[in-house]
């Protein structure tokens, strides 16, 4: 399973590297450097770009979209957070992370409550 969940991490991966692009291309530090500005908005297209078409692969590889969803979204925020403070020297509080949480235990909580395949067709028959 965990084979199929690596294209879920890498759109997670992707949606954290367009935000970090998209955040530096409209920085004011690189107010003077146009090309820079450029550079940063065109890798933050390319990342959106990509990260649509690694969810639709992971989308492609898993029995429910919630699962390449719960994947992709724990990834993004984690990444973000981590990148936020490294990069930007943002600090998460606790109540970010408490949200983070909370919004992922939800997503796990509806996937988990999804009926499999197996017991479709057993109602089915």
């Amino acid at each position: 399973m965990s084979g199929k969940l690596n294209f879920a991490i890498l759109a997670g991966f992707c949606a954290s590297a367009a935000s970090l692009f998209g955040k530096l291309s409209g920085l004011p530090t690189f107010e003077g450097f146009f090309i820079v500005r450029i550079i940063f908005f065109a890798l933050m297209i390319i990342c959106n770009a990509g990260v649509w078409t690694l969810f639709v692969k992971a989308l492609q590889n898993v029995e429910s979209s919630l699962t390449a969803t719960v994947i992709s979204a724990a990834s993004n925020y984690c990444l973000s957070a981590l990148t936020g403070f490294f990069i930007f020297g943002e600090v998460t509080t606790l109540l970010w992370w408490s949200g983070m949480f909370l919004i992922i235990c939800g997503l796990l909580l509806i996937l988990r409550d999804q009926p499999s395949d197996e017991h479709i067709l057993k109602k089915s028959n």
